[in-house]
């Protein structure tokens, strides 16, 4: 929108110093001693002494039509500043005539009459590039190599006025302030910028740039009282007075390098824990050019983007890892550039887990083997179950779990054979060995002996049965044999048997 109101600024100016009732008339001046030049163009040839042509108030003016005859004292009623609408040139020698003019007599110390001469010859050669321009001694006389060192010196000037001081492209970083020491007040008038900035004779300033743009200035037009003007007539010489010349706008861009990048924080809980906390698991991405950044997690993964950072080399460190998580003691690098604007780094964080090794044997008379199938239970600190651990074949069980506190407990053994105490098994690092081996014993099987049958006190003994021996069929006397008793009878039984056998003799005595 600037850019627009620019040029619509620049047509309204070039309107309002189109004028065309302004009479101005002009006279022959005097004739410049010993400056004579000659034209050369197909098979014609032409020569001239050279004169001042000025406006009637003493102001010089150039003759844009080489050798085309001057009439005194002819009203000129167009007037235009801007030779841009001059038809019979191209704007490459339109912008070479109006640089002529300005460089030539008249600026600075160039006051010498010499200095005219120069100009008008130079004129000459930009307006009919086909024909051959030359100095001679005399009028019409011998061509002469003249003023080569004065013309060098316009030409110098021409060529410095488009030439920026440094370049037309400034590379800034992200929020970096911008300084141009050639764009002085004095000199450049700044027709727009986008940018707020402050120039003076230090030159031009703008703090804190966040987005590209472009900045636009052109020479300040101060050399001259007046504008050049040009007179243009159907039957008279052209002429043109030298002032201050439409100036060139330039332009810098700025170009910030700027980009950001997207940091993932991931963790890997692929085992059971109740323990763990993510929490306040924190990054630092440092940077040449920027204040550290910290980024902190909550209980859960997280994804942050930074804001726009300026072009160059980071590094992301860990200052601080969950409860139950490995610290990362990667150090990651990255780059923001223009080919690398937006990078994405992920940061994996893994949770603290080791593994619970039991041995278990089962043993009988002092002989110990590799007990199968034993089945123990693992729970957390709450006493909810985790999983169970079951013996192999040789005896082994395991099971890896992660950060905390965890109770073991044998729910399942050989029949006969006694059972595992408790224990506990506290991970928190997943390096120091959690081995437990185990020994289960076989029950031995211990009979009691019988307690003996108590006889009461004054207790009398049950009166043995009499048997008859006078039957005539019995040929011997039969005697009641006692018992037969193990060898565990105690003796008690024992006297008691002696009672009745002696109870029987004294019956058949």
């Amino acid at each position: 929108m600037k850019k627009i109101l620019f040029v619509i600024f620049a047509i309204g100016t070039f309107l309002l110093f189109r004028g065309a009732a302004n009479a101005e008339s002009f006279i022959e001046g005097e004739f410049i001693n010993g400056e004579y030049i000659t034209k050369d163009k197909g098979n014609t040839h032409l020569y001239v002494t050279m004169q001042y042509i000025t406006t009637k108030d003493g102001d010089i003016v150039y003759c844009l039509e080489p050798f085309v005859t001057f009439k005194p004292g002819s009203n000129y009623n167009e007037t235009v500043w801007d030779l841009s609408s001059y038809s019979k040139l191209s704007e490459e020698q339109i912008k070479r005539i109006e640089l002529l003019s300005f460089y030539g007599y008249g600026y600075k110390n160039r006051r010498d009459s010499k200095w005219y001469v120069i100009t008008q010859y130079l004129i000459w050669q930009a307006v009919d590039k086909d024909a051959t321009f030359s100095f001679t001694s005399t009028l019409n006389g011998t061509k002469i190599n003249k003023y080569e060192s004065e013309i060098a010196e316009i030409e110098k000037d021409i060529k410095n006025r488009d030439k920026l001081a440094y370049k037309s492209e400034f590379i800034v970083d992200y929020n970096d302030n911008l300084n141009i020491s050639y764009l002085l007040k004095s000199v450049y008038d700044i027709v727009d910028s986008d940018y707020d900035y402050v120039q003076n004779n230090s030159g031009y300033s703008a703090t804190a740039i966040k987005e590209s743009g472009s900045i636009y200035f052109s020479r300040v037009p101060n050399y001259y009282r007046d504008k050049i003007k040009l007179y243009d007539s159907s039957n008279n010489q052209d002429l043109l007075k030298p002032g201050n010349i439409p100036e060139t706008v330039y332009k810098i861009d700025v170009v910030v390098q700027k980009g950001n990048f997207t940091l993932n924080i991931l963790k890997t809980e692929d085992v059971y824990t109740i323990e763990s906390d993510f929490s306040d698991t924190c990054y630092e991405i440092k940077g040449d050019k920027i204040t550290p950044i910290v980024v902190c997690t909550g209980k859960d993964e997280m994804t942050y983007t930074s804001d726009v950072l300026p072009y160059g080399d980071y590094e992301i460190t860990q200052i601080s890892n969950g409860v139950g998580f490995v610290k990362d003691t990667n150090t990651y690098k990255f780059t923001i550039n223009k080919e690398n604007s937006h990078p994405v780094i992920t940061v994996n964080n893994f949770l603290i887990k080791n593994t619970i090794d039991i041995l278990k044997f089962a043993c009988r008379n002092n002989i110990c083997d590799y007990e199968k199938d034993a089945v123990f239970s693992v729970r957390d600190k709450n006493g909810d179950l985790v999983d169970h651990i079951i013996t192999s074949l040789n005896g082994n069980g395991s099971l890896v779990v992660g950060y905390g506190l965890y109770n073991i407990v044998q729910e399942k053994g050989l029949e006969g054979y006694t059972m595992a105490s408790q224990y506990t098994e506290k991970i928190v690092d997943a390096s120091s060995p959690h081995n437990k081996v185990l020994y289960n014993n076989f029950i031995e099987q211990i009979e009691v002996p019988k307690e003996p049958e108590k006889v009461e006190e004054n207790e009398i003994p049950e009166e043995p049965t009499i048997i008859d021996i006078s039957n005539e069929e019995s040929k011997t006397e039969d005697i009641l044999e006692p018992p037969k008793t193990s060898v565990d009878i105690n003796f008690g039984n024992i006297f008691f048997n002696i009672l009745i056998l002696l109870w029987k003799m004294l019956v058949i005595a």
